[in-house]
């Protein structure tokens, strides 16, 4: 009798584009999660697309080269602390060094000075990047002139770093999803 011994490892699924990763937050530890993930990373060179939890991702250590567009779910709490960035951008740019998309969602992140400051250094790390969404499906909602305030700011921010801002494109969809396009 010849037993059959078959693993992960055995599986290929070089067609396999774009994957979600939604685990419910308490049904495994994060090093379940992430080992999850690790092998199929593994065995998915092509993956293009990706939806993850920002703090699982920041634990793998696989680059993904072919990644061209992510969204990161940051947090399963509503507003994200202000006092510090929302993701690590320069580990971002280690595991996804290719990326042309970057959407952010879930967690809600007030758009003001810091968010511009923090987009223009996303801007600044991921060279090819085109476009870039923060707040995608946000509940909130800032007042128009807030968003107003928020979009002057941002251009003159464009402004003062060489950045012709006739290149930019701001938009604030539904609530306070921002949208900029490269």
């Amino acid at each position: 009798m010849i037993e059959s011994q078959s693993s992960f490892n055995d599986f290929s699924f070089v067609y396999l584009r774009s994957i979600n990763f939604h685990f419910l937050h308490s049904s495994l530890k994060q090093f379940e999660r992430v080992s999850i993930m690790s092998k199929i990373f593994n065995v998915s060179p092509n993956v293009t697309h990706l939806t993850v939890l920002w703090p699982d991702f920041d634990c793998c250590s696989r680059i993904l080269n072919n990644l061209k567009h992510i969204q990161l779910i940051l947090d399963y709490s509503p507003i994200i602390d202000r006092d510090r960035d929302p993701f690590d951008i320069h580990r971002l740019f280690q595991l996804t060094p290719n990326l042309l998309h970057l959407q952010t969602s879930t967690g809600n992140i007030y758009p003001d000075e810091k968010l511009i400051e923090f987009i223009w250094r996303i801007i600044n790390q991921f060279h090819r990047l085109i476009n870039l969404t923060i707040n995608k499906n946000s509940l909130y909602s800032s007042k128009g002139e807030k968003k107003l305030r928020f979009t002057q700011l941002f251009i003159a921010h464009a402004d003062n770093q060489d950045y012709h801002s006739k290149r930019i494109h701001i938009d604030f969809h539904i609530n306070d999803e921002i949208s900029v396009c490269l």
